[in-house]
C-alpha cells in the first residue's frame, strides 16, 4: 500500500462528509427584516478539511449562513488565530468570541471540573452505550449545569471516539506492559494519573509538538482516538496500537448564551438549528475516519492488538478505582462520579446489552 494511500482515502471520505453538508436542506426562516451581522468561530486546530474539528467548523458555518440567506456571516479563525484553546474559550465565556470548539475532556475540564468524571477509564464498552448516557437525561443535566457556570451553550456534541495507547516499544497486551514507558497525554490530570496506575510514565505534551517528541523519543508513545492517530500521522513513528478503549472522548461547539440572548429570534433559531447539523457531519467524520484507520493501519504498523475482556478486565481493575478517587478529589460534586458508573451500566441492560 503505497505511503499516502491513508490520506487519498481521508480525503475523499471528507469531500463526501462536506457534500453531505452542503446539501442538507435549509430551514426556513423570515429573515427579510434582519440587518447582516458577522460572527466569529474559533479553534486551536489547523484550517484543513481533513481535521474533523474544522470540518465540523465548516459544516455549521456553510448551513447558519444558508438558513440565513447570507444575513449571517461566520468567519472561521482556524490554528489558534485568536489564542489556544483555552485562551478561546475564556474570550467566549465573557462574549468577545461569539462561538468556539472545544474538546470535552481536555480544554472544558478547566472551566467546569465536574465535566472530569467522563475521563473515569474502562467506563463505556461501546460507543452506543456512551452516547446512549451523554445524549440522556444525565448528560443532558451535566450541560445545563455547564451552561449555568460558564455562560456557554452546546450547539453540537459528539463523541471523539475511544482513546488507546500506541508505542514504538513493545506490543502492549496487559497493564505490565506499560511499565517504564513514557506516554504522551493531554494535561488532563485524570489522564496523566491512568498511565501511572498503569505503571508507565505520564508526559504531557501539547498536540502541536507530539509527533516531533514521538520522533525523537521524548516519549515513547502516546494515547489518542484513531481519528486524531490518523489525521496526525503518528503511524508513521509508532509501531504497536491496543485497542484498550480507555477512554471516550467527545467533541463540543459552544456558544455564547449572553451574545446569543442579544440576536433575533430567527437568528437564534437558525444558529441552533445548524448546530445540530455540525453534530451529524462531525459524527459521521469521526465515524468513518475510525473506520479508515483501522482498515488501512495494519499494512503501516508492526502489530494492531485487540485485548480480550479478561485483559480489559485487568486494565480496569488497576486503574479505574486510583482514577476515580482523583476525580473526587478535584470536582465540586464527587457523587456525580459513582452516578456516571451507574448510569453506564444501566445503559448495558436498557439497551440490551444484558
Amino acid at each position: 500500500m503505497k505511503k499516502n494511500t491513508i490520506l487519498f482515502v481521508v480525503v475523499l471520505v471528507v469531500v463526501a462528509i462536506l457534500s453531505l453538508s452542503c446539501s442538507a436542506k435549509a430551514g426556513e426562516y423570515d429573515v427579510s427584516n434582519l440587518s447582516p451581522i458577522t460572527i466569529t468561530l474559533a479553534h486551536a486546530e489547523p484550517a484543513d478539511s481533513t481535521n474533523f474539528i474544522h470540518a465540523s467548523a465548516l459544516a455549521l458555518k456553510e448551513k447558519i449562513e444558508e438558513d440565513s440567506k447570507g444575513k449571517i456571516t461566520v468567519n472561521i479563525a482556524a490554528g489558534g488565530a485568536l489564542g489556544n484553546s483555552d485562551a478561546a474559550l475564556q474570550q467566549a465565556m465573557q462574549g468577545t468570541i461569539e462561538i468556539v470548539s472545544s474538546i470535552s475532556d481536555g480544554t472544558i475540564t478547566s472551566v467546569h471540573r465536574d465535566m472530569l468524571i467522563w475521563s473515569i477509564p474502562y467506563l463505556f464498552d461501546n460507543e452506543h452505550q456512551a452516547l446512549h448516557v451523554y445524549h440522556g437525561k444525565f448528560g443532558r443535566e451535566m450541560w445545563k449545569q455547564f451552561t449555568e457556570k460558564t455562560n456557554l451553550i452546546p450547539l453540537a456534541t459528539f463523541s471523539g471516539g475511544f482513546r488507546h495507547f500506541t508505542t514504538s516499544k513493545k506490543p502492549i497486551h496487559r497493564p505490565e506492559d506499560l511499565k517504564g514507558q513514557k506516554i504522551r497525554t493531554m494535561h488532563v490530570p485524570a489522564h496523566m494519573e491512568l498511565v501511572k496506575s498503569l505503571g508507565g510514565i505520564p508526559t504531557p505534551i501539547s498536540w502541536n509538538e507530539l509527533y516531533a517528541a514521538l520522533q525523537t523519543g521524548v516519549a515513547d508513545g502516546q494515547e489518542n482516538p484513531i481519528s486524531s492517530f490518523v489525521m496526525g500521522h503518528l503511524y508513521e513513528v509508532q509501531d504497536y496500537l491496543v485497542l484498550d478503549g480507555h477512554v471516550w472522548s467527545q467533541e463540543a461547539i459552544l456558544v455564547s448564551k449572553r451574545w446569543l440572548e442579544t440576536q433575533p429570534e430567527a437568528y437564534q433559531l437558525i444558529i441552533l438549528n445548524a448546530g445540530s447539523h455540525a453534530q451529524e457531519v462531525g459524527q459521521r467524520y469521526v465515524n468513518v475516519m475510525e473506520d479508515i484507520g483501522l482498515s488501512t493501519l495494519p499494512d503501516k504498523m508492526k502489530e494492531i492488538y485487540k485485548p480480550t475482556a479478561e485483559e480489559i478486565q485487568m486494565f480496569r481493575e488497576a486503574s479505574q478505582a486510583r482514577v476515580v478517587a482523583l476525580i473526587k478529589k478535584q470536582i465540586d460534586n464527587p457523587e456525580l462520579a459513582d452516578e456516571l458508573i451507574n448510569k453506564a451500566e444501566e445503559a448495558l441492560v436498557e439497551l440490551g446489552y444484558k
